[in-house]
């Protein structure tokens, strides 16, 4: 329950980013007669070569964690726990050692970070039309605007007091559509 209203908050959000984006691109080249799907970036020729750039390197990019176990994958699959139950994974979660850091998988910008009502926190990294999402992150080193390049430390990874566990929640999408990120990292 609470994966499905972080989930809902994040493609809120993005699609918000979305209009917001468009909307400065429209003035600034003001053109209002650029059309594109409501759901859709608008790119400038900057964030459309970072995009091809971004498509260019699918299945050769760096995992967000470097040291760490895939305990739930992308899409539908059965509880670990419960037979006959069906979960459906918004991304990959990643289990790691107490104290690591949420890397930045390319280059981009950092769109925004929300923080929940617990205080835990969710980068947004925009690579032209791309966003990957680090969620679950108890602190950050970046703010919303910050350009960060491959490899950049984001944020420590929150660690569950009750149950010692530290994940991250790695979430990867085209505009509002959410992939599979799995497809993007390197395979190990």
């Amino acid at each position: 329950a609470e994966e499905k209203k972080v989930a809902a908050r994040i493609d809120k959000l993005i699609r918000e980013e979305i209009e917001k984006a468009n909307r400065l691109a429209r003035e600034k080249s003001k053109n209002t007669t650029k059309t594109t799907a409501k759901n859709e970036f608008i790119l400038s020729p900057e964030a459309k070569a970072l995009a091809n750039e971004f498509e260019l390197n699918k299945g050769k990019l760096p995992w967000p964690v470097k040291e760490s176990i895939v305990v739930r994958r992308f899409g539908k699959q059965p509880h670990p726990r419960f037979p006959g139950i069906t979960i459906n994974g918004t991304g990959l979660h990643l289990v790691t050692s107490k104290g690591s850091n949420a890397e930045a998988i390319f280059r981009g910008e950092v769109l925004n970070i929300l923080v929940n009502a617990e205080g835990i926190k969710n980068v947004l990294v925009r690579h032209g039309n791309y966003i990957t999402s680090y969620n679950n992150l108890e602190s950050t080193y970046v703010k919303k605007g910050d350009k960060v390049s491959t490899g950049q430390p984001l944020g420590k990874i929150f660690t569950d007091k009750l149950s010692g566990k530290t994940k991250l929640v790695f979430v990867l999408f085209k505009n509002t559509t959410r992939l599979n990120p799995a497809s993007w990292i390197l395979k190990r």
